[in-house]
């Protein structure tokens, strides 16, 4: 098994969803949130209803790793889009490829899903973040600019 195999999370994986997020928001430097908080913002994701979905990377009973993302319906593009909301690998297990291997199964397993194209936000000051993303495809686009208001 690869150390970057994806594995779709059902409600049985929320435990483990929930400490790997912990982990990735603590290491950005987000505010801090109760488990009870991102569990509730990852139970969408792990319910299977239209909202996005989430998937453990690695063995599903010790994922190095998971991704997050959320579906829209795009009237430019005539179809399913999906946003990456968080992609995180532990840190000694990054370097090795398992980024980009999930990020290009990630694409294959979309596409199968009927999904046009894939979007994430990568912060500027992740040039590293930046560069995986290159690797696998992602480009950006200069004739867009994300304009956001907080409701």
């Amino acid at each position: 098994m690869s150390a970057a195999s994806l594995h779709l999370a059902g409600p049985e994986d929320l435990p483990k969803l929930t400490h790997l997020l912990g982990q990735a928001e603590a290491e950005a430097g987000l505010p801090e949130r109760t488990d009870a908080e991102r569990a509730q913002s990852l139970t969408p994701l792990v319910a299977g209803g239209p909202e996005g979905a989430a998937y453990l990377i690695g063995p599903r009973r010790a994922p190095v790793g998971f991704l997050a993302l959320g579906f829209a319906y795009s009237l430019a593009r005539g179809g399913l889009t999906g946003r990456i909301e968080a992609l995180w690998i532990r840190p000694p297990v990054r370097g090795r490829g398992v980024g980009t291997e999930a990020l290009l199964a990630l694409g294959r397993v979309m596409t199968a899903g009927g999904l046009d194209a894939l979007h994430i936000d990568v912060p500027v000051s992740q040039s590293r973040m930046a560069k995986l993303l290159a690797r696998t495809g992602f480009s950006v686009r200069d004739d867009i600019s994300r304009m956001t208001r907080r409701l």
